[in-house]
């Protein structure tokens, strides 16, 4: 004879996240963390943030532009502990829920202060109601990510300070940075041009401060090897970014050294 013994589990747990089962973590604030991972054409996901309570709820989406409009939604709410819901949004309100559900709730759950659930889906589902992840690589951006979460038992408004959006790439830990995904590429240099020891004229509103660099002699090149310029990305110190208003970059070809020599004007007002 045999014995056979059925043992009944259930789907989600009350056991905090361990970000080593992922791949990627993106912070996209102090408080709010998103986790994941892709294999076999599943998307694992894994999204905690900060509450003040033993309540709350917390959601992740994907979207067009940075917005809830055309957005594709997933949350969890204390109040169904042992489920997440998909749906997307029509507007800046409470999302519809889809007419499918494509995730699959792995577990979820308050813990040391901390909301958080586990959950999964296809990479493209079939549903029109959601978007197909698709290979970004390649691409500048990545996926534009939004994120919202609460310490009400069931989804309700976010507040101006429990809301985030932001980019990242979901197939490859790529920098967001165009400096740093240039820098990654092969035959192609970068140099940091700072200025020092301006000092911002207390008379006047605006004023421009020229300055000129060769690249040539920055680079360690020849003056007769081509120099292109990729891409630029600002660095300013944040205790004077209040005062900077814009750049501009010109170039010229020549045997100049300064601001004058090339003629650029010297304005204030």
């Amino acid at each position: 004879a045999t014995l056979l013994f059925c043992l009944a589990l259930p789907l989600g747990t009350w056991a905090a996240i361990t970000p080593t089962d992922y791949e990627q973590t993106k912070a996209l604030t102090s408080s709010y963390t998103a986790h994941w991972k892709i294999e076999a054409g599943i998307f694992h996901l894994a999204i905690e943030a900060e509450i003040s309570g033993a309540t709350g709820w917390i959601g992740f989406g994907f979207s067009e532009a940075g917005g809830m409009p055309g957005a594709d939604i997933v949350y969890f709410e204390t109040g169904k502990p042992d489920s997440v819901t998909d749906a997307w949004a029509l507007a800046y309100s409470n999302p519809a829920i889809d007419d499918c559900n494509d995730w699959t709730f792995v577990s979820g759950g308050v813990d040391n202060g901390k909301i958080f659930v586990e959950a999964t889906r296809p990479l493209d589902t079939g549903d029109p109601q959601d978007w197909e992840l698709v290979d970004d690589s390649n691409t500048r951006n990545g996926h534009q990510i939004i994120a919202a979460w609460g310490i009400s038992e069931t989804i309700s408004w976010h507040g101006q300070d429990n809301v985030k959006a932001d980019a990242a790439h979901l197939f490859q830990n790529k920098p967001n940075s165009l400096v740093a995904l240039q820098q990654s590429m092969p035959n192609v240099q970068s140099v940091d041009i700072v200025h020092s020891d301006f000092a911002i004229p207390d008379d006047v509103i605006t004023t421009y401060e020229y300055w000129c660099v060769n690249l040539a002699d920055l680079l360690g090149l020849d003056g007769n090897t081509p120099v292109h310029v990729v891409a630029v990305e600002p660095i300013i110190d944040p205790d004077t970014a209040p005062y900077v208003h814009h750049f501009t970059v010109d170039g010229f070809h020549g045997t100049g050294q300064t601001a004058d020599d090339f003629h650029l004007p010297s304005e204030s007002y």
